[in-house]
């Protein structure tokens, strides 16, 4: 009878030797390797005839949008969509803004299927709340400030909402 031990070795020794690729390298070395800032993360503003959109892609996944603000063509109207927060029956009220600069957006838990949507009057500081790193919260969520839009990009965007 082998003894536990040597086992152990045996299996760790197997282990060791399949885990090389012909090169004789183990096979984590061949990883692809972590990217400090994904390029696709940040802000992005489109513009159609329907308005414009300001959108936070995330750094973790960038296939995902944190926060979407629209601003309907001829509307003095902004919505401001949080597409990774479910709704709250009970909750009506999404808060935007940083600081001091805050605006309160209604809330319509039974109009948008699976996110988050606040809409109001387009707040006369968002050009300020975007330029410093807009936050949003709603009822026990909280998404922190996002970093500041650049400067041409909230220019844009506050351009096309006016």
């Amino acid at each position: 009878m082998v003894p536990q031990k040597v086992k152990a070795s045996i299996l760790a020794a197997l282990l060791t030797v399949g885990a090389c690729g012909e090169g004789g390298a183990p096979e984590e070395a061949l990883e692809e390797p972590a990217m400090a800032a994904l390029p696709d993360a940040g802000w992005r503003f489109q513009e159609s005839a329907n308005g414009a959109r300001l959108f936070y892609v995330s750094e973790t996944n960038p296939a995902s949008q944190v926060m979407i603000l629209t601003c309907p063509i001829g509307v003095d109207r902004l919505i401001v969509r949080l597409p990774e927060v479910v709704p709250v029956g009970s909750e009506e009220r999404l808060t935007i803004g940083h600081g001091n600069d805050l605006a309160v957006l209604m809330v319509d838990p039974m109009r948008d299927n699976g996110s988050v949507a606040g809409r109001g009057p387009i707040p006369d500081n968002l050009d300020t709340m975007l330029k410093q790193g807009i936050a949003a919260a709603y009822g026990s969520y909280s998404l922190g400030d996002l970093p500041a839009v650049p400067g041409e990009t909230s220019a844009r965007f506050i351009s096309a909402c006016s």
